[in-house]
């Protein structure tokens, strides 16, 4: 299979040299689960149902019962529609669907509401194999979905690629908090398929810490009139950490709207990138589309790219994007300073301010929480003693 590289214009900044290496067959078998990655399970969000797939499959042990409109899917992934080998973009999702050994699906009935959590496990060493993770998740028209995605791994040399996709209803609505925590040797690979149909509704808050290498390939289609996305993201990269997201969003339909909001920071000798690329098609009217892409260079060799990209086939459209990338405001360092506030607490503070505009979409508020105390051991000083206790 010919695997996307560099010279692909949407995987310029991706880390990509794994793959020429890795064994891009799933493993053989899933091994005993390491006492440390069980230690680092954390703990659970009231109401939300728990399902754990460790290595691509279902751990039984590791998950609550399968509830009414949840099954297991044995053997390769359906054909989804990222599955398309001859797009550059689609590759990782072909490869998934050729390699993957189970698919979880959750079907959400009309007018119905579900809370899970699907906790995501790498495990296994990345000579032994890539695991491919699929997840399909179907709501009917008016249901409603809370759904926290957790991907941990181990510190050991591991290797994902994760397909997942979502199909909306008419007025149906999903809020989905995904947290990437993998082990600093993790390697991972994901692409998302968001479908939207008339007046659903989806919000996204994606939450970026881990890996050595991680790339994001996002397809959201605006296929119903009044589909709306509001879409954030923060990432922290330190060490030569590589993180890279693509986010493509097609209005396809008469009042279309998508908010994207990218806060980033990156220290050390670590690289960030973030492609978020809108189109509005023609023949369509009333589309809105904002997005907010901002990103702080912590250390003298940090490399930060953020490119806003507009594709707009029609004039009825509201468009508004803005890029920045720069260093922490000198004067502000000075005035916290100047009220007798440590260096490294006031960077640490305008850090978490930096921020903090995307963790408030995060709900409830004991998950915003448990997010939050894992950030602020990233920014020693951030946070006041005791307020995350």
């Amino acid at each position: 299979m010919i695997l996307p590289s560099n010279r692909d214009e949407n995987w310029k900044y991706a880390a990509l040299r794994p793959l020429a290496t890795a064994r891009l067959q799933a493993p053989d078998a899933v091994r005993t689960i390491a006492d440390e990655l069980l230690a680092a399970l954390p703990q659970r969000i009231t109401n939300h149902v728990r399902l754990v797939l460790q290595d691509g499959r279902w751990s039984s042990a590791l998950s609550d019962a399968l509830p009414p409109g949840v099954t297991v899917v044995r053997g390769s992934s359906p054909v989804s529609p990222s599955a398309d080998a001859t797009d550059a973009d689609r590759r990782l999702a072909a490869l998934n669907a050729r390699e993957a050994q189970e698919t979880l699906r959750i079907e959400v009935a009309t007018g119905a509401h579900a809370e899970f959590e699907i906790v995501v496990l790498c495990s296994t060493p990345a000579p032994a194999g890539m695991s491919h993770p699929s997840i399909r998740i179907e709501l009917g028209a008016a249901a409603q979905i809370s759904l926290l995605e957790r991907q941990l791994g181990s510190d050991e040399s591991c290797a994902g690629n994760l397909a997942l996709s979502l199909h909306l209803a008419r007025d149906a609505t999903a809020r989905i908090t995904r947290v990437q925590a993998f082990g600093a040797r993790t390697q991972w690979f994901e692409t998302l398929d968001y479908h939207l149909e008339q007046n659903a509704h989806c919000d996204v808050v994606h939450v970026l810490q881990g890996a050595a290498a991680a790339r994001t390939t996002a397809f959201v289609a605006h296929a119903g009139r009044g589909a709306r996305l509001d879409w954030s993201t923060v990432a922290l990269g330190e060490g030569q950490q590589v993180q890279d997201c693509y986010v493509r969003v097609h209005h396809g339909a008469d009042n279309a709207r998508t908010v994207q909001r990218y806060r980033g920071i990156v220290a050390d000798r670590a690289r960030l990138g973030f492609n978020g690329h809108m189109q509005v098609a023609e023949r369509t009217s009333g589309c809105a589309s904002d997005q907010s892409l901002r990103c702080l260079i912590a250390g003298e060799q940090a490399e930060a790219d953020v490119r806003p990209q507009l594709e707009i086939h029609t004039d009825a459209v509201r468009a508004s994007h803005g890029a920045t990338v720069g260093k922490l405001d000198a004067d502000m360092k000075f005035y916290l300073a100047s009220r007798g506030i440590e260096p490294a607490v006031a960077e640490a503070l305008l850090k978490w301010a930096f921020i903090a505009d995307v963790l408030q979409h995060i709900e409830p508020p004991e998950l915003r929480i448990d997010v939050e105390r894992s950030l602020a051991a990233r920014l020693p000083g951030a946070l006041p003693a005791g307020v995350l206790a």
